[in-house]
């Protein structure tokens, strides 16, 4: 069993210190984190099951009045199965969920938002094959769903919204090899079918979810 309790505070990097009213997203008190999680080995395979999350509230500007709260609550799983006395090397898979729920009482009393309370789901899951050569291979899958907010969720080029919604999906396809123990180099794609709550025009300035769609080279080391 791991268990893990935890308060943050904000502590923003550049701008006023201590915050004042120039800052942005500044917490109210402390934020407390907690994860939890049941993990067992059974010959060759492992398994783990887990939940985390945490509770904020956030000043969107200044650090006095009304504040918008978002509390978190997620789960996961991993698994894991070693063949490595056949030479097939190691296969692993993760699956996450994550529910926020947003009280909006500071953004949606100044008119940043066109609901008082909104909602986000994320849901990510991945399957890797780690052989015995070193090499590898990942492909996952994410998403994003929420509320519809057309003040919140705005058109603008680029980072907009043109239907009023934060609905992203798409997948992660990766190639790995380790040529030491505690070293990785990875070739990463991110391809987009969804981006910002459509495939075509997101933005309403001709942008598609698939011009996001980029290539990550990655370099993991380990000491």
């Amino acid at each position: 069993m791991y268990g893990e309790l935890t308060v943050y505070r904000s502590a923003p990097q550049g701008g006023a210190h201590p915050p004042d009213a120039s800052s942005e997203l500044i917490t109210k008190g402390v934020v407390p984190y907690w994860r939890f999680a049941y993990q067992r080995t059974f010959g060759t395979q492992y398994l783990e099951v887990g939940t985390y999350g945490l509770a904020a509230r956030l000043y969107p500007t200044g650090v006095t009045g009304p504040t918008d709260r978002f509390t978190d609550v997620g789960g996961d799983v991993q698994y894991e199965r070693h063949a490595g006395q056949k030479g097939l090397g190691t296969f692993v898979v993760h699956a996450s969920y994550m529910h926020e729920r947003q009280k909006l009482d500071a953004t949606f009393g100044a008119g940043g938002s066109a609901n008082a309370k909104n909602s986000l789901n994320t849901v990510r899951a991945d399957a890797a094959w780690l052989t015995a050569s070193r090499w590898g291979g990942t492909f996952g899958v994410f998403g994003t769903t929420g509320t519809a907010d057309a003040l919140l969720y705005a058109p603008a080029a680029v980072t907009g919204f043109a239907a009023g919604r934060p609905n992203s999906n798409g997948v992660i396809a990766e190639l790995q090899f380790m040529p030491w123990i505690n070293t990785r180099f990875s070739l990463q794609y991110v391809a987009y079918q969804k981006f910002n709550g459509a495939s075509s025009n997101y933005d309403g300035a001709g942008r598609n979810a698939s011009d996001n769609n980029t290539v990550y080279l990655l370099a993991w080391l380990m000491f």
